[in-house]
């Protein structure tokens, strides 16, 4: 309960890119998450990803995109696109 019901990280030496994430209902969900995404050396990123169809139902965000703060290198959120979402008794919202 309460915890992302996805969450799309970046990978360790390459970007995390070209993922659907479609037809899904969440109860008691934070949400369908983006992040962490920290900096680092080379780079950190989530690209093209696409999250469609979805009915929330009592979520604590359910749209959700991480950052983390840093100073060295690189960190990068890209074409992240939401479509049809439902939500309903949200208890915060945070977009």
């Amino acid at each position: 309960m309460f915890d992302d019901a996805v969450a799309v990280k970046p990978l360790r030496t390459t970007c995390t890119q070209n993922i659907l994430i479609t037809d899904c209902k969440v109860i008691y969900g934070v949400g369908m998450s983006i992040g962490s995404v920290p900096p680092n050396l080379g780079i950190n990123c989530v690209n093209n990803i696409t999250i469609r169809n979805i009915d929330f139902q009592w979520p604590l965000k359910a749209i959700y995109l991480k950052s983390n703060p840093g100073v060295n290198g690189r960190g990068l959120i890209s074409n992240i696109l939401y479509e049809n979402i439902k939500i309903t008794n949200a208890i915060t919202w945070a977009i």
